[in-house]
């Protein structure tokens, strides 16, 4: 998404950021609620994020404290807007194959750093409740214009709700968008997780479930099981969960990707219901594997 007040940006980063090393800057599209530049110096590259949401700033600004690798900056305000000034890592998102053993026991090891941290008990890390995004989910396509999709979408949601998973509420600290955007492969070798707007109490089995999901397929139509059983292995290996728990982190993202879908009416194309139903058919091909 292009940012509108791109030039009034760029010369408030000139003069009150850089006044005497700035050379350029560009936007980097990575979609999500934030707009994300790359900043030139003569010094070196700077990643300049803005975000409107005052919640998801402190919780990204907390997150820099607890993790302390990629986040450590200071923070100003521009127009509306609360932005962070962190190094700029050069490299590119995780992709499948990134997915060696080394690296999943790499990747691990970075995010027990979130697991093992003592949040600041002011900022607020609200837990998702699974009936309540399923109770959202199902609001949201009841109010969708009645056609053959909401019916067949109707009878998915009524199997997903016989076997909805519960867990209690918890003090465990997760990332919470756990995607190959926000895990990022630089030039020499090392993994950074960032980002972390959506940092809050819950699951492990949320994050791992969402990463394991997006790398092997199954957040889109072509959901390659293969790649999938790999990935479950390695990544449990570590990470040690029950079939319960990972069906839990897998119905916490398909319920979240059903709301957000249904929620938006540039995604209500004949097409774009199409894709969302064979999404929501992928659900239970990973069940059946889960539980097997």
């Amino acid at each position: 998404m292009k940012f509108s007040h791109y030039t009034e940006l760029q010369r408030f980063v000139e003069k009150n950021l850089f006044p005497s090393e700035y050379k350029d800057m560009y936007e980097i599209y990575t979609g999500g609620s934030s707009y994300n530049f790359c900043v030139i110096t003569t010094k070196g590259k700077y990643f300049l994020k803005l975000l409107e949401d005052k919640g998801a700033f402190y919780k990204i600004k907390e997150f820099c404290r607890l993790y302390g690798v990629l986040y450590e900056s200071k923070s100003e305000d521009f127009r509306e807007y609360k932005f962070l000034l962190t190094q700029f890592i050069d490299g590119h998102k995780i992709h499948y194959r990134d997915c060696t053993e080394a690296v999943i026991e790499c990747l691990w090891h970075n995010y027990q750093k979130i697991l093992n941290c003592k949040p600041d008990s002011t900022v607020i890390y609200s837990m998702i409740d699974i009936n309540v995004l399923f109770t959202e989910a199902e609001t949201a396509l009841k109010e969708t214009k009645k056609n053959v999709f909401s019916i067949l979408y109707a009878k998915i949601m009524a199997l997903l709700k016989r076997e909805l998973v519960y867990f209690p509420e918890t003090h465990n600290l997760i990332h919470g968008d756990l995607m190959a955007n926000n895990i990022l492969l630089a030039a020499d070798g090392s993994f950074h997780i960032i980002d972390g707007e959506m940092l809050r109490y819950g699951h492990i089995s949320e994050d791992m479930a969402s990463l394991l999901l997006e790398l092997s397929g199954f957040l889109g139509i072509w959901g390659n099981m293969s790649r999938f059983k790999r990935l479950f292995s390695s990544i449990n290996k570590y990470a040690l969960l029950s079939s319960k728990e990972w069906l839990y982190g897998i119905q916490i993202v398909y319920l979240t990707l059903i709301k957000r879908r249904l929620n938006n009416p540039d995604k209500q194309s004949f097409r774009k219901r199409l894709c969302l139903f064979l999404i929501m058919l992928q659900y239970f091909r990973i069940r059946n594997f889960i539980n097997r």
